[in-house]
């Protein structure tokens, strides 16, 4: 009998050994992760949406910190095209005016909550912004020719946001949405404000 209940706490210490590990172990943000993202990028301000439509995203980040500690910093690289929507100019044609945006930033990252399965977080910083604008004219007058020109700065912004993280062992899975205000951005573009003003939404994965 003695025998038997020594063999049961015997398996049974075994059996807690072996068993998963705690919630704030699988959950833990690890120190330092890359990942990549990727989703669609929204033009924001009435005359910039009346320029520009919805356009996609794609980019990397690196994110370094100290495990259960809140704050982390992570430098992301994103590349955002939006294509752009018909002007007409009347009987002479129309235009469009497709833009290109390559940024890079560095951003601080506030996880909200301990550590679970799924954590809402902040984030926000600066950068810089390369943007570059390619117009086109298509002629419908015979004596008119079309032509496209191409150019293009380089500006500086900041960023805020915020996102869910669903941590799993070994990855995370995130998904992320930021308003980007790049100085003198709209000055560039030809339009009435001083900042152009974008909104990507993005899902992403950091291993």
């Amino acid at each position: 009998m003695i025998q038997r209940s020594l063999l049961g706490l015997t398996l049974a210490a075994a059996l807690t050994t072996v068993s998963p590990p705690s919630l704030a172990q699988t959950t833990a943000v690890k120190s330092a992760s890359i990942g990549v993202m990727g989703g669609l990028t929204f033009p924001h301000g009435s005359d910039f949406t009346d320029l520009v439509k919805r356009g996609w995203n794609a980019g990397v980040l690196i994110r370094l910190g100290v495990p259960a500690f809140p704050l982390s910093f992570r430098i992301d690289g994103q590349w955002h095209q939006l294509k752009g929507k018909p002007i007409d100019a009347g009987s002479a044609g129309t235009y469009t005016t497709d833009l290109r945006v390559i940024d890079g930033t560095a951003d601080f990252e506030w996880t909200l909550g301990k550590a679970a399965a799924s954590n809402f977080y902040l984030i926000g910083g600066g950068g810089v912004y390369g943007l570059r604008e390619r117009s086109s004219f298509v002629s419908t007058n015979e004596f008119l020719g079309s032509s496209t020109s191409t150019s293009s700065a380089t500006k500086f912004g900041w960023n805020a946001g915020a996102g869910l993280r669903f941590q799993l062992t070994g990855i995370s899975l995130f998904v992320e949405g930021r308003y980007h205000s790049i100085s003198a951005g709209k000055a560039f573009t030809g339009s009435g404000s001083h900042s152009l003003h974008i909104i990507p939404v993005t899902l992403g994965i950091a291993f």
